[in-house]
């Protein structure tokens, strides 16, 4: 008897469970963004785009700074300054 007690003790929390999910969650209530998370939303994304063209033309730069160009570049510096 005392096994179905709890059985049963379980399926009524359960369903308690259920119920408080679909009340705080109806259907019919319409959830709005307010101006404020909006415009939050918008400045992270923003960063976050700036950040990444910051690291982009960064890894570009050390990309040319190790190539070969890079180093023609520097000789024909040092040739038009007579630093031969």
């Amino acid at each position: 008897m005392m096994a179905n007690f709890q059985t049963l003790s379980i399926l009524q929390l359960k369903y308690k469970k259920n119920m408080k999910n679909e009340i705080m969650f109806d259907k019919n209530v319409e959830f709005r963004r307010t101006p404020s998370r909006i415009r939050t939303r918008f400045i992270a994304v923003f960063a976050l785009i700036i950040s990444l063209i910051t690291f982009g033309t960064s890894f570009l730069t050390i990309l040319y700074m190790n190539s070969t160009a890079f180093e023609n570049l520097l000789e024909m510096k040092n040739f038009v300054k007579g630093d031969n």
